[in-house]
């Protein structure tokens, strides 16, 4: 495929990348600081969940359309280096508003006029929502700081901050490869490489830089993090080799760190900004799963279309809610995320709540007033606190 050989998906994507940039090209090394802090804070995809099981007669999922391929034809220029300022305890600038985006360290307290918060917060290994008025000390791309002031926040103190002054379309030939190569596919399992060579290479950009080199276990410098190579397994057991492999940070990398991160925050932000928009608007968010989200009545935006970053519109009847997941009484129409289709733990789900729905242990909010042809708006602070936070790191769409 592409005339490329490969091992992953991801790999052959990043062939097709830099099959698309000039021979000779200058790219600044991200710095090991910014590195480590961009990998400290992935944050990832942004996953919003019922607090409580709950029964709707209709929902409607909305799918965005090769999110990434969307974000990626606008990313931080990787030809010029950020600009690092550290303000430390100092006094405030607010030169960084004249930047195109910025990765800035900042102290903020968290509040919000509606049910729905622009970011999640790690707390103990959990991303959460922040309570309101709680304090928090974070990471943030411009995006996200704009909305989080747009949203009622109050900015306390910059620490310090990475400007980039430009931006960049360099990705934009790949992605347009990509989506004309889906396109005109009519094979299935290419079909399936494709969809994951357009998210595999923005994961690949997240992941720490690595360099491996193999040690002989005569060697007195192996150590317990070296991986012994499994020669083979056999019924008589385990025939380990010899050798084992090192993993070292690779510092000196040029690994686009910067603009995966970049390209998987800016869908969070539009994620954050339509499902605002849906509770704005009185429609009520039953849960969100990276660049998909749930309400309970068919969403008046006029977003779905056929383009990248556009989204698709699915409808599910008789559903209950569990956290982000769409379970019908029809196990064969379940929407679950991270439930393998046809797998054992998807069906025991859907016999799990279908139990405990017949033993009506689940709000059995029944959408009359839809089934009647009302528009079934509600309040918007209807639905407050009906939902929480939760994240992944994890790529896909």
């Amino acid at each position: 495929m592409f005339k490329y050989e490969a091992l992953t998906p991801s790999s052959l994507s990043e062939k097709v990348l830099r099959g698309t940039l000039p021979d000779k090209l200058y790219i600044w090394r991200p710095s090991d600081m910014l590195r480590r802090t961009l990998l400290e804070y992935p944050h990832g995809g942004r996953i919003d969940e019922m607090k409580e099981p709950a029964r709707r007669m209709l929902a409607y999922s909305y799918d965005e359309t090769k999110s990434y391929l969307d974000k990626s034809q606008r990313v931080p220029s990787p030809y010029k280096r950020p600009i690092y300022v550290y303000y430390g305890e100092g006094e405030m600038s607010e030169e960084w508003e004249m930047y195109e985006t910025y990765w800035i360290e900042c102290r903020m307290i968290a509040h919000t006029s509606i049910p729905l918060h622009p970011i999640h917060i790690l707390d103990n290994g959990i991303m959460r929502e922040p309570f309101q008025n709680e304090e928090i000390h974070v990471w943030l791309w411009k995006d996200e700081l704009e909305n989080c002031l747009e949203a009622g926040y109050t900015l306390l103190h910059v620490e310090r901050a990475y400007f980039f002054e430009e931006m960049s379309d360099f990705m934009a030939r790949w992605a347009d490869i990509l989506w004309e190569s889906l396109d005109k596919c009519e094979n299935e399992h290419q079909k399936d490489i494709l969809k994951k060579m357009m998210v595999g290479l923005i994961g690949r950009f997240q992941k720490e830089p690595m360099k491996y080199e193999l040690i002989h276990k005569d060697q007195t410098d192996v150590v317990h993090s070296d991986e012994p190579i499994l020669h083979a397994y056999t019924k008589e057991g385990k025939h380990i080799s010899p050798w084992h492999i090192r993993a070292t940070s690779d510092v000196q990398s040029a690994q686009l760190t910067p603009q995966g991160h970049y390209i998987v925050m800016k869908t969070r932000s539009k994620m954050y900004r339509i499902m605002k928009r849906e509770i704005e608007a009185g429609n009520e968010l039953l849960g969100s799963y990276i660049d998909c989200y749930t309400v309970s009545h068919k969403s008046q935006l006029g977003l779905v279309g056929k383009e990248r970053g556009q989204f698709k519109e699915k409808i599910h009847e008789n559903v209950v809610v569990v956290h982000n997941q769409l379970i019908p009484f029809d196990s064969e129409k379940m929407r679950a995320p991270g439930f393998k289709e046809g797998s054992d733990a998807r069906v025991h789900l859907w016999e799990e709540y279908h139990a405990e729905n017949k033993n009506n242990k689940i709000d059995a909010f029944s959408g009359e007033d839809e089934a009647k042809g009302s528009d079934g708006v509600r309040e918007a602070s209807d639905y407050r606190d009906s939902y929480t936070a939760a994240s992944t790191t994890g790529m896909g769409e």
